[in-house]
């Protein structure tokens, strides 16, 4: 849908009060996400209280819970996402035009798999079976290093040469985009919107990394607020994310904002969706995830 008007620049003040109305609306299903959790990595309780005689004996957790989970996410896999492209207009070569773009979205799909640490898919469909909920996010690998090489002074031609030729290989197939299966609670959005129009993402990030972020963002964009680590660079730092179809607000959690800037996606950049076990419940109002997370 295009709009004519662009959203106000968001502050710390509009990500403090959607944090709280959204962790409001997810809090009681996080609560039974960890309850889940503690089946499926068989630390659950066996006896009621810790007390109780009976605890003090070997105790055996099945995995029951494990394995129907990933048996489930096992028979997925044999299904391959692909993309789908509706002809733009009646002329002719329309759809040759759709049916090249649908190729060139899926071999670039399909290789934006290949960077993840995790079977994307699989991941997901674990989460979707267990949590009853899965969030994939599309990510753009933002390298401003990655520009032609510029000879150094004093560097032989041929030196030089060769650089610029491994530069140009490394450029053949380059693929900037990233997906990825994340934790059902990393991000919070409306669940009653198919495509979110809010996102707010946590995440744990190394300080350097941190630090490395805004000194990049400071180059190019102004009222960037710099981040310098305290000596020890691979501390755990919070950092929150606000995301809009217009805006990209970062922030160390309950600290200060780091900078803001234009979301050159256009759209907020995450898939989600529940697993269809749910359903609404009377008198409950709207889309509670408590309901629709089975």
């Amino acid at each position: 849908m295009v709009r004519s008007t662009k959203e106000r620049k968001p502050d710390i003040e509009t990500l403090t009060s959607l944090d709280a109305q959204l962790e409001t609306t997810w809090n009681p299903c996080w609560s039974k996400w960890q309850e889940i959790e503690s089946y499926y990595f068989r630390e659950f309780r066996v006896w009621s209280e810790a007390e109780d005689p009976r605890a003090q004996r070997r105790i055996l957790r099945p995995p029951t819970a494990t394995r129907i989970i990933n048996q489930a996410a096992d028979n997925q896999l044999a299904f391959l996402p692909f993309v789908h492209r509706d002809p733009v207009g009646k002329a002719a070569g329309a759809q040759d035009a759709a049916n090249r773009i649908e190729r060139a979205l899926t071999a670039i799909f399909r290789d934006a798999q290949r960077h993840s640490t995790t079977l994307i898919w699989k991941q997901a469909g674990r989460y979707i079976f267990g949590h009853g909920y899965t969030i994939v996010e599309m990510e753009w690998i933002d390298d401003p290093d990655n520009t032609v090489p510029k000879r150094a002074e004093g560097e032989e031609q041929d030196d030089y040469d060769m650089r610029l030729n491994a530069w140009e290989t490394s450029q053949a197939g380059y693929n900037p985009i990233r997906f990825h299966a994340l934790h059902p609670a990393t991000v919070m959005m409306p669940p009653q919107q198919a495509e979110p129009q809010v996102a707010i993402r946590k995440s744990m990030r190394f300080a350097v990394d941190v630090e490395e972020l805004t000194r990049r963002k400071a180059r190019t964009r102004r009222g960037v607020t710099g981040y310098k680590h305290d000596g020890k660079p691979y501390d755990q730092v919070q950092v929150d994310e606000l995301f809009t179809r217009d805006w990209h607000l970062v922030r160390i959690h309950d600290g200060p904002k780091l900078y803001v800037e234009p979301n050159l996606w256009g759209f907020v950049n995450y898939l989600h969706g529940f697993s269809g076990f749910g359903q609404e419940r009377m008198g409950v109002g709207g889309l509670d995830p408590l309901y629709m997370a089975v």
